[in-house]
């Protein structure tokens, strides 16, 4: 797997096999996978808490296994969302920031299924550098930023149960769809200025998961592999 060849589609359709060997569709409701969603952020947001902005990109360097594993984590959550629901992650991010340098292709067209992820991520670092704005992207700040959008997601299901969320997600579907592509976005900042190939990230961490959580021990709980 690459972020070359592969595609955000590519990616959902990993983590759906995972899940429904697994048996846990059921305990993914859109409330739910936001919190576990908004748990992996402050996980990631703590590895930079001591620190300052200016100093994060050393400490993402000395903790670069542990900054990839918590990405991944928080992409994991934001694909099994978007693929139970429909969302184009792709489609939602160039229609809400607008992206007019998309190599060789009129606009519109990006989508989770034909749009390559290093494209995303290419034109995203366009976007940003035309507007001189990598200054301010430290992996703090970036991390601070990725932190603020998964509250915002997490705030549109905070007075309704877990059950009811799908019917909130419909209600509020493009105000969702929004918050999950900002998700996204800085995934994919902190992706392309710091050489993170998500696809491989993804298997390893995969690879990782199905150790931890066989088949035939984890199917149809929620129990932790350390509690199986």
């Amino acid at each position: 797997m690459a972020d070359k060849t592969n595609t955000i589609q590519n990616l959902k359709d990993t983590v759906k096999e995972f899940i429904q060997a697994r048996q846990w569709d059921s305990f993914h409701s859109p409330k739910n996978l936001s919190i576990a969603l908004s748990a992996e952020v402050a996980e990631l947001m703590e590895l930079f808490m001591w620190c300052e902005s200016s100093e994060s990109k050393q400490r993402f360097e000395q903790q670069r296994q542990e900054v990839e594993h918590e990405i991944v984590d928080i992409l994991i959550y934001l694909l099994n969302l978007s693929w139970q629901h429909a969302i184009d992650l792709s489609k939602v991010l160039e229609n809400k920031y607008q992206f007019t340098n998309y190599p060789d292709r009129p606009r519109n067209l990006m989508t989770d299924k034909n749009t390559p992820i290093e494209t995303l991520k290419t034109t995203i670092k366009e976007f940003t550098t035309e507007r001189d704005w990598n200054k301010f992207h430290s992996p703090k700040n970036i991390c601070m930023a990725l932190s603020v959008e998964a509250s915002e997601l997490l705030e549109l299901f905070m007075w309704c149960e877990s059950k009811e969320s799908h019917k909130k997600l419909e209600e509020k579907r493009e105000k969702v769809e929004e918050e999950a592509a900002d998700v996204l976005y800085w995934l994919l900042q902190l992706c392309w200025q710091h050489n993170i190939d998500l696809s491989t990230a993804l298997e390893k961490k995969m690879a990782i998961n199905a150790q931890h959580y066989p088949v035939e021990k984890c199917k149809g709980t929620t129990l932790k592999y350390t509690e199986l």
